[in-house]
């Protein structure tokens, strides 16, 4: 493969993550649009990045975004929610067997 292909191909990989709350928060809050937080966010509208999901981190996230001290507007809440489940994939979870830093991330 040349190097030239070889880089179109690294460029056209996806990436596929779980998107911590706090990440989803703090972009929606940022007024910086070149924060990591909104490249993140803007990288998921994008396509370059596919969120992945369950009913509880989508809980999750509606919940906190919910919280009185963001004053989010019901219609940001919800385009977001709705955003992440159409650019997204869902799945159930798997337990991995890793300790974790949280132990509330491995619920």
């Amino acid at each position: 493969m040349r190097k030239s292909e070889q880089q179109e191909e690294e460029n056209n990989m996806k990436i596929f993550a779980v998107i911590d709350t706090n990440v989803i928060a703090s972009a929606l809050i940022s007024k910086h649009s070149d924060s990591a937080t909104v490249l993140v966010s803007d990288s998921i509208f994008f396509g370059i990045i596919t969120p992945i999901y369950n009913d509880g981190i989508l809980n999750e996230y509606d919940s906190v975004l919910r919280r009185s001290k963001f004053n989010f507007s019901e219609e940001r809440i919800k385009r977001t929610l709705e955003t992440i489940k159409a650019k997204g994939i869902h799945s159930e979870r798997l337990s991995s067997g890793e300790i974790l830093p949280d132990p509330k991330d491995g619920k």
